[in-house]
């Protein structure tokens, strides 16, 4: 909005996200994101933001089969900036994969290039959400380097200190750097642990070793190797309806008929259920609810370390089987 405000278009102020989508637990960054469950409480504080589609695959909201997909979901940001009109549109926000929501949803080929396009068109800022995607976790630097798109803007944490200390960044293109320096001004980002010297040390070391064991290259090779030993699960139990993700970025989503699609009932608690049973064997896994719709639908999501193992994977494979019979003949027959 800075940017925009100090070359004279201070009309641009919404931010479109996308339902489906996490951008955090702050009041803006629940307005821009789409879980609808975590959004429904404070419902009445969010500010104003608008809303397209996702990009889901699995369960597309234009009913389009997936392979082969025309990527028009897309499209509707360009629809939604025409309501809106484009002198008001500040940018675009999405996960370039979305984790938390929908369980590791992959767009298809095209997608992202498609709404680069969008963005350009209406001089509107694309930023890439790329907090649990960034830092060689997809095989790739960054998620949308698969689709050799560059974003305006991407916001990152995680993996870029790995853990060991907290830590988040915005990178920025020049191009939008220099236009606020050009005008003499700066951008208003301080805060109080802003450039904390203990973190940003911290990232430079995990970053560091990244290169230097070529982490990103094994996250690439490994996580093929997830992705295959999890879509062969799906022989052994009916429960799961799909296995999708990139790179060391999984998800596996449970249903109650893979036939039809159709979802466990809420109040069974399914993926809380495997989460749990995981977690009692050895294996830490992330339950999500809300996959269909905000309410229904239960998912189990992974994202091992980027130094882990083939034998490592087939461990955490041998532990979600076991896990998934358990939980599988615990849930009512009716």
């Amino acid at each position: 909005m800075q940017y925009h405000r100090d070359r004279g278009k201070s009309g641009k102020h919404v931010v479109i996200g996308r339902w489906g989508g996490y951008h955090g637990s702050t009041l803006a960054g629940l307005a821009w994101g789409g879980n609808a469950g975590r959004r429904l409480p404070y419902s009445a504080a969010l500010p104003h933001a608008e809303h397209i589609p996702p990009c889901f695959p699995y369960r597309c909201w234009l009913g389009r089969p997936c392979p082969p997909c025309d990527c028009s979901c897309a499209d509707h940001l360009e629809r939604v900036i025409g309501q809106v009109g484009a002198e008001n549109v500040a940018a675009f926000v999405a996960e370039p994969v979305v984790g938390a929501t929908l369980g590791a949803a992959v767009p298809p080929p095209g997608y992202f290039a498609r709404i680069r396009e969008n963005c350009d068109r209406h001089d509107v800022l694309f930023i890439a959400d790329e907090v649990m995607t960034g830092f060689g976790r997809t095989g790739r630097a960054f998620a949308l380097d698969h689709w050799a798109v560059a974003p305006d803007l991407i916001a990152c944490a995680k993996g870029i200190a790995g853990g060991y200390a907290p830590l988040g960044a915005v990178l920025v293109k020049p191009e939008i750097v220099g236009e606020v320096r050009r005008r003499g001004k700066s951008f208003v980002i301080g805060h109080t642990s802003a450039g904390n010297p203990l973190s940003c040390a911290t990232g430079a070391a995990v970053l560091r070793y990244v290169l230097d064991h070529e982490l990103i290259a094994n996250a690439a090779a490994t996580g093929s190797y997830l992705g295959d030993r999890l879509e062969g699960l799906k022989t052994r139990h009916a429960m799961i309806g799909d296995v999708r993700g990139l790179g060391l970025l999984g998800g596996v989503e449970l249903v109650r008929d893979r036939a039809t699609k159709r979802p466990f009932p809420r109040e069974w608690q399914v993926a809380s259920r495997a989460g749990a049973a995981t977690l009692e064997r050895g294996l830490v896994s992330y339950p999500g609810t809300g996959t269909v719709d905000g309410a229904l639908g239960d998912h189990l999501l992974y994202a091992p370390p980027l130094t882990i193992t083939r034998e490592q994977v087939d461990e955490l494979v041998a532990i979600l089987d076991e896990s998934l019979g358990a939980v599988g003949e615990s849930l009512p027959s009716a």
